[in-house]
């Protein structure tokens, strides 16, 4: 599935989206998430920069907590895992916010 920003998409699996954004600490799972060939190829395709003005734009992290790539990278992975799950639950609930 598909977490779209301003700026770029970034794809995950159900799976990786339900592993790297969970209740309680995330950073271990988030970045074993990050490390898949898959991601971390998605991941490589976007320039510094690009992914600092993401971030920044969500309000959570200022230009003096922007610098470290890796970081920012895990960030990005586990917002997209959030969006995703949240666009499941949301398919789940149906039409007009009912639950199966």
């Amino acid at each position: 599935m598909w977490a779209f920003f301003l700026r770029f998409g970034l794809k995950l699996t159900r799976q990786q989206a339900a592993l790297a954004c969970h209740q309680g600490r995330c950073d271990e799972d988030v970045a074993r998430v990050a490390a898949i060939p898959a991601v971390a190829c998605q991941l490589r395709n976007i320039d510094d920069e690009t992914l600092r003005a993401e971030l920044r734009e969500t309000g959570g992290w200022d230009d003096n907590e922007l610098h470290d790539r890796q970081t920012n990278e895990h960030r990005i992975v586990w917002i997209a895992a959030g969006s995703i799950n949240e666009e499941i639950a949301v398919r789940r609930r149906g039409p007009g916010g009912q639950g199966y």
